[in-house]
């Protein structure tokens, strides 16, 4: 089944729903604003932040009564702390990890359309990229899944 929004954006608003991060677009920014696809940086933006990539899914297969295509949706969760709280960054990206191992059959609205996220099977660990370039040396933490949403 083919969505109308990009998976990322799905998974924004469960998190927010579910207290483990913010909206970026709120006044005032809350504890780990979300980005969607681009992680930005300069002197007004916060050390902590979430960004969500979307990334290549996996078909598997189709239902045999209706024909419909199973399809997983790829995400990546970034998660950015300040090289002076690295542990805050871990247990954040931890956290979603472990979150997104007790997603079962969980409705959220987007734009007006109801989405059922079946599961969130995750595809690795939380994963270390490192400390960044630059003066401010933020570190970095990333959590992969699949995704299988249906539109409703």
């Amino acid at each position: 089944m083919t969505l109308t929004t990009q998976p990322s954006l799905i998974i924004e608003a469960l998190l927010i729903a579910n207290g483990l991060g913010s909206d970026a677009a709120a006044k005032p920014i809350e504890a780990f604003p979300i980005y969607i696809s681009h992680e930005p940086d300069g002197d007004s933006i916060q050390d902590n932040i979430i960004t969500i990539y979307d990334t290549p899914g996996s078909s598997d297969g189709r239902i045999m009564r209706t024909g419909e295509q199973v399809q997983h949706e790829g995400i990546q969760v970034k998660v950015r702390t300040a090289s002076l709280t690295p542990l805050a960054g871990y247990a954040r990206a931890k956290a979603i990890a472990d979150f997104f191992d007790s997603v079962l059959r969980e409705s959220i609205i987007v734009d007006s359309v109801t989405y059922l996220i079946q599961n969130i099977s995750r595809t690795s660990q939380v994963l270390s990229l490192g400390t960044g370039k630059g003066t401010k040396r933020r570190q970095s933490f990333t959590v992969n899944a699949a995704v299988t949403i249906e539109e409703n």
